[in-house]
C-alpha cells in the first residue's frame, strides 16, 4: 500500500495471484506492462518440424530447477532416443540443479548423447540455438511470465508447454 504504483506483466498476476493483496488499491496504482522481447535477426521458417534432418533437436531454455521440471523432460529425451534419433540441449543455469536431488546430477554427469547441459550461453547464442531447433519444449510446473517461449516461437519453431495459467495472457497471436 506504501508503493504509488505497482507494475504485473499479466492481467492472471494483477487479478488471480495478488488479487487478495491489491483488491483495495484504487485502479490507477496498478498496471499491466508486459515483457517485451527482442526479435532476433534471424531468417524465419515455418512453423513445422523439419524431417529431412536425421536428429529431431528439441531445445529447452531455462534455469535448471526443480520447479522447471527439465529431470521429466530428459528422461523422455532419453527412452524416445532409444529407438528414435532425437537430442535436447539444456540451456540455463545449472547452479540449483541440485533441488532435483543428488540422483539428478549423477545422471547430468553421465553425458548421455541424447543430452546436452550447455548452462548458460550468451543470449545472441540462444537466439541462434532456438533457430536452429526443430522444437521448443519446456515442461515447468510453474510460471509468472516466461520469454523463452515467446522468443522461440518468433523463430517459428513448434512451442510444448505445460498447461500453466499464464501462458494464454503474454503475447501469443
Amino acid at each position: 500500500a506504501k508503493f504509488s504504483l505497482i507494475i504485473f506483466q499479466t492481467d492472471w498476476q494483477k487479478l488471480d495471484v495478488f488479487h487478495s493483496f491489491i483488491y483495495r488499491l484504487e485502479k490507477n496504482r496498478i498496471a499491466v506492462i508486459p515483457n517485451g522481447i527482442s526479435l532476433p535477426n534471424l531468417p524465419s521458417k515455418e512453423m513445422h518440424i523439419e524431417t529431412n534432418d536425421a536428429t529431431l533437436r528439441v531445445i529447452n531454455v531455462g534455469s535448471v530447477y526443480a520447479r522447471k521440471r527439465q529431470a521429466d523432460l530428459a528422461i523422455v529425451i532419453e527412452k524416445i532416443a532409444q529407438d528414435t534419433a532425437i537430442s535436447c540441449k539444456f540451456i540455463g543455469d545449472l547452479q540449483h540443479a541440485n533441488t532435483f536431488g543428488p540422483e539428478f546430477i549423477h545422471y547430468i554427469n553421465k553425458k548421455l548423447p541424447c543430452h546436452e547441459w550447455a548452462g548458460i550461453v550468451p543470449h545472441e547464442q540462444i537466439h541462434t540455438e532456438l533457430a536452429n531447433a526443430n522444437l521448443f519444449c519446456f515442461p515447468s510446473g510453474d510460471e509468472s511470465f516466461p520469454l523463452a517461449p515467446l522468443e522461440a516461437a518468433s523463430v517459428r519453431i513448434p512451442v510444448i508447454l505445460a498447461d500453466l495459467a499464464p501462458y494464454g495472457l503474454i503475447g501469443w497471436k
